[in-house]
This record gives C-alpha cells, sequence and structure tokens, in this order.
C-alpha cells in the first residue's frame, strides 16, 4: 500500500509505504509503520491507523 501525497515525519520516506500512522495529537503528523513500532515518536499520543488509501482509520 502506498500513501499518496503523505510522508513520515520521522524518517521522511515519501510517499509512505505501508501501514499509515497518523497522531491525533499533533497536527499533521505521520509515521510509517517502521518508526512507529521503533518509538520515533511519543506513543502515548493517540494514532488513527490507516491500512490503505481509502481506510477510515
Amino acid at each position: 500500500v502506498q500513501h499518496a501525497n503523505i510522508q513520515c515525519d520521522a524518517c521522511l520516506e515519501y510517499p509512505l509505504r505501508g501501514i499509515r500512522w497518523e497522531c491525533l495529537t499533533c497536527g499533521d503528523y505521520d509515521l510509517c509503520t517502521q518508526c512507529y513500532m521503533g518509538s520515533k515518536h511519543n506513543l502515548v499520543h493517540e494514532f488513527k491507523r490507516f491500512i490503505s488509501m481509502n481506510s477510515k482509520g
């Protein structure tokens, strides 16, 4: 799965591939799975997971 026009804010992968993790606490902050699982952002924050481009999270 590729998320067009979405970049991982930790590793800067563009376009983001795989599951997209959107932080609901911070404005416009997305992670790829590798960065999410690697604790590259505060995991106390709530995240929305997108498994495809059309997912509602």
